[in-house]
C-alpha cells in the first residue's frame, strides 16, 4: 500500500510535519504518514525514485536539530501495532511511534521495566536509537546496551530484521549512532523484574540552591548503583498542575530513584534531608508506572530553546558558576545537572556505538520562548549557563541532548566517528536518511 505524500498545500500536511517543540517549524518537500512497514518501504522507494531524501520522524522529538528539508520526504511512522511485552524471556517488542507511556504501562502488568527516559511522551525508537539516559542508568547503563534486534526499512525500500548475528557492524552502529542509517519500523529489548521503587523529589528554596548543591555533590560519589539522581534549578510557570508551593517561585529541587524499598531509599537520603526544611518532599516507595514522571517533564507539546554539554567533575568552583548562571535573572524553566556514573560508566560486552557515558554529569538547561522578545530572552540564558560552566565541560555532548544539530563527530570518540562513517559508506552511500546530526 501506498500512503499518500502530502505535499504543502495538501490538508494534512501540517498534522505529518508536526514537532512536539512548537519552537521548530519543520517544511519539507512532503510528508507521510506510514501505518505499516509496508507503507515505510514504499515511501522509501518513492522518494528513492524521485531523488529525494527522507528524513524518519516519530513522535517528534529533536526536530530543532534537523536541517533543511526542502528536498526531503518526511517520514512519520506510527506504526499500527500492539505494544508486545513476553513476561518469561523478559522482553519487549514496540513499534515506532510509541512513546514510552504505554510501554512502561504494559511491562508493569507483568512486574518488570524498561530502562526508559524522565519523560512518558519520548518516543522509543528514537531514545532507543540516540543511546538512551535512564533514571535506572546508573544500574543498567545506557539504554541501548539492552536492545535485542532492530526492524527497518533500508535504503533501497527493503524490509530487514538486524541483529548482532544478522550484521553485527550495523547493529553496533545503530544502537546510539542516532537514526540515519534506516528507517526504524519496530525494536525489540531486555526488560528487567521490578514492580515499584523509592523515588520522587526533595524541593527547596532557591536560597538554599548553595547548600543543595554542595551537599549533593558531596554526596553523590557514595552512592550504590542502583540509585540515581539529579539536580535541577527551577523557575516554574503559575499552572494549575503546579503544586502551589512550587509555582513562579525559584526553587531547587534534587530527584532520586533507588531500585529498592522505602527503608534503602530513606537511608541512602538522609544526608540530602539535613539540607534544611524543603518546601515540598515527595519522596516514597511509588510503582514504577509513576517514575517517567518524577521530572514532571511537559506531556503536551511547548516551544523550547537548549543548551547542553558533559562534565567531568563538579568541584567548588562548578558549584559557585552554576549557583550564580541559575539565580537571579536566570530566564530558563530548568537546568539540570543529571547524575552519571556507575553502570553509565561501563561499556558492557556487545554494546553499541553508544557503550557509555561516563563517570560525571549531564547538564541541561531549557526555556520557554514566550512574546515577541522570548526567543532571544531563552538563548542568551543558554548562553550565560554554558558560558558559565564552560570551564568544566568536556571535548564530547551527548547528542539526545544536543537540539542544535550538526555533525555527529562530537557525540563520538574519533575512532568510533570513523567506523560509523564507514558503515554509512555501505549501507547509505548517498546519504539518503537524513537525522538530527549527520554522519560523515
Amino acid at each position: 500500500m501506498h500512503p499518500e505524500i502530502l505535499r504543502p498545500d495538501a490538508a494534512g500536511y501540517d498534522d505529518a510535519r508536526a514537532a512536539f517543540n512548537l519552537t521548530a517549524d519543520l517544511r519539507p518537500w512532503g510528508a507521510a504518514i506510514a501505518t505499516t512497514p509496508d507503507e515505510v518501504a514504499a515511501c522509501v522507494r518513492r522518494a528513492r525514485d524521485e531523488g529525494l531524501r527522507v528524513a524518519p520522524f516519530a513522535t517528534g522529538h529533536m526536530a530543532l536539530a534537523l536541517p533543511d528539508l526542502s528536498d526531503t520526504l518526511l517520514l512519520r511512522t506510527r506504526i499500527d501495532e500492539p505494544v508486545g511485552i513476553d513476561p518469561d524471556a523478559r522482553t519487549a517488542r514496540v513499534p515506532a511511534g510509541t512513546p514510552w507511556g504505554p510501554v512502561v504501562a504494559a511491562a508493569a502488568e507483568h512486574g518488570l521495566i524498561g530502562v526508559h527516559g524522565s519523560s512518558a511522551t519520548v518516543g522509543v525508537v528514537g531514545y532507543l536509537l540516540g543511546g538512551g539516559l535512564s533514571l535506572y542508568g546508573r544500574r543498567y547503563g545506557v539504554a541501548s546496551n539492552h536492545v535485542r534486534a532492530i526492524e527497518l526499512v533500508d535504503v533501497e525500500g527493503e524490509q530487514r530484521r538486524v541483529d548482532a548475528t544478522t550484521d553485527p557492524d550495523l547493529f553496533w552502529a545503530l544502537r546510539g549512532s542516532g537514526g540515519s542509517l534506516g528507517v526504524v519500523t519496530a525494536i525489540e529489548f531486555d526488560l528487567f523484574e521490578r514492580s515499584t521503587v523509592y523515588g520522587g523529589t526533595l524541593f527547596w528554596p532557591a536560597a538554599q540552591a548553595q547548600a543543595a548543591l554542595t551537599a549533593w555533590t558531596d554526596w553523590c560519589p557514595t552512592t550504590p548503583p542502583e540509585l540515581t539522581s539529579a539536580f535541577r534549578a527551577l523557575n516554574l510557570p503559575p499552572l494549575p498542575q503546579i503544586p502551589e508551593p512550587l509555582r513562579a517561585t525559584p526553587i531547587v529541587a534534587i530527584d532520586v530513584v533507588v531500585l529498592g524499598d522505602a527503608a534503602a531509599g530513606e537511608a541512602l537520603v538522609a544526608p540530602l534531608r539535613a539540607v534544611g526544611p524543603t518546601l515540598m518532599d515527595t519522596l516514597a516507595e511509588i510503582p514504577t508506572t509513576a517514575v517517567s514522571r518524577v521530572q514532571m517533564d511537559p506531556e503536551e507539546p511547548v516551544p523550547g530553546l537548549s543548551t547542553s554539554g558533559m562534565i567531568d567533575h563538579l568541584d567548588a568552583g562548578a558549584i559557585d558558576a552554576f549557583v550564580q548562571a541559575t539565580g537571579e535573572g536566570n530566564p530558563l524553566l530548568v537546568v539540570a545537572l543529571r547524575q552519571l556514573g556507575g553502570a553509565l560508566a561501563q561499556a558492557p560486552q556487545g554494546a553499541g556505538a553508544t557503550a557509555e557515558l561516563g563517570d560525571g554529569f549531564l547538564l541541561f538547561g531549557v526555556g520557554l520562548p514566550m512574546g515577541p522578545d522570548g526567543a532571544e530572552t531563552i538563548a542568551a540564558g543558554c548562553e550565560r549557563v554554558r558560558s558559565a560552566m564552560a570551564p568544566w565541560l568536556g571535548e564530547s555532548d551527548y547528542l539526545p541532548f544536543v537540539e542544535q544539530g550538526g555533525d555527529a563527530a562530537r557525540g563520538f570518540a574519533p575512532d568510533v566517528y570513523a567506523r560509523l562513517v564507514e558503515i554509512r559508506e555501505r549501507v547509505d552511500p548517498q546519504r539518503r536518511f537524513v537525522a538530527p546530526h549527520r554522519i560523515g
